[in-house]
């Protein structure tokens, strides 16, 4: 797993928005999101959205097609507002994403805060306009890491019949 903690203090923690929403629908809400190339590309990047309720956003992104909200990746949230903002936390599983595994292994990261009442929104590292996630992002660095191989199993039976058709 990789872990992420955010603590988002908030001067005004009573007008701060969150709702218990279905999953990828809590975009107009307070959130904190990350972005997370874990090939180290810069070509894909998946992107996990939390709000303070701890209701999950998730997208694949890509420079051909943009982000794609179908992705649904496996991974654990949680949120609580506080008296002074919210705390939000995240449980990545290594099995939900990709990356090459190696002694030294880098992946880009970038994170975000949106604050709803005000419009605005904050990353880092800074993301100016007309730039994207791949363009400046920070590095997580991660010594002897591993991918595990991963299993799918899908039983099936496949029976023939011919039949004929009677006549009249």
């Amino acid at each position: 797993f990789i872990y992420f903690g955010f603590h988002c203090f908030d001067s005004e923690p009573d007008k701060i928005r969150t709702t218990i929403s279905r999953r990828d629908t809590a975009f107009s809400d307070d959130w904190i999101a990350l972005s997370l190339d874990s090939a180290g590309t810069r070509q894909t990047a998946y992107h996990l959205f939390v709000n303070p309720s701890g209701v999950q956003m998730d997208a694949l992104n890509t420079p051909a097609s943009g982000e794609q909200f179908e992705a649904d990746l496996l991974w654990d949230s949680a949120g609580k507002v506080t008296d002074d903002g919210y705390i939000v936390e995240i449980r990545l599983p290594l099995q939900t994403i990709r990356f090459a595994g190696g002694d030294q292994v880098r992946m880009g990261i970038l994170f975000f805060r949106k604050i709803s009442r005000t419009g605005v929104s904050y990353s880092w590292p800074e993301m100016p306009p007309g730039q994207w996630v791949f363009d400046n992002p920070g590095h997580l660095n991660f010594t002897d890491l591993k991918p595990h191989r991963l299993i799918e199993l899908l039983p099936s039976i496949t029976y023939g019949i011919n039949q004929t058709r009677g006549t009249q």
